[in-house]
């Protein structure tokens, strides 16, 4: 693994030399810099807490216990006719509640799914357009009293 390693390492220093060297003989660039730091850093963290939504979207309905399944299988049994419901017993109030947590947990879930999802479609749009060179796209963003407008010319 060592003799590897050294052996890349050689054969890619050629290459890093000649790197280094065109970027010691680079000329400025002439355009702007970004259009917007404030955009960028509003879309980084739109973005990164929208994706934290998604994943604790995700963690939320995959963490089913299935407390639910009895109790479907409960109603289904007494809504057969052919069965006999004489051996049928009521849930309990714990079996109820563990539905009913598992139930809230899987309409949250997809609620955090929601938002994250709008946050990410939100935030990305932010950092592009904030870091594009500011000589070349003219953003307007207005608020009226009945509505806002965005506007984006390129």
């Amino acid at each position: 693994m060592t003799r590897w390693l050294l052996t890349l390492a050689l054969v890619m220093s050629p290459a890093i030399a000649s790197a280094d060297e065109a970027v010691e003989n680079a000329e400025p660039s002439s355009g702007g810099g970004p259009q917007s730091p404030a955009l960028i850093v509003t879309g980084v963290l739109m973005s990164a807490s929208g994706i934290g939504g998604l994943i604790a979207g995700g963690v939320l309905i995959s963490g089913s216990d299935g407390a639910c399944s009895d109790l479907q299988a409960l109603a289904e049994a007494a809504s057969n006719p052919n069965s006999d419901t004489a051996d049928l017993l009521p849930p309990t109030e714990g079996e109820i509640s563990a539905c009913q947590a598992e139930v809230n947990r899987t309409v949250a879930g997809g609620i955090a799914l929601v938002t994250g999802g709008a946050f990410v479609l939100a935030g990305l749009p932010l950092l592009i357009v904030g870091a594009t060179p500011s000589d070349d796209v003219a953003v307007s963003f207005e608020v009226k009293p009945m509505g806002a407008t965005f506007s984006l010319e390129f």
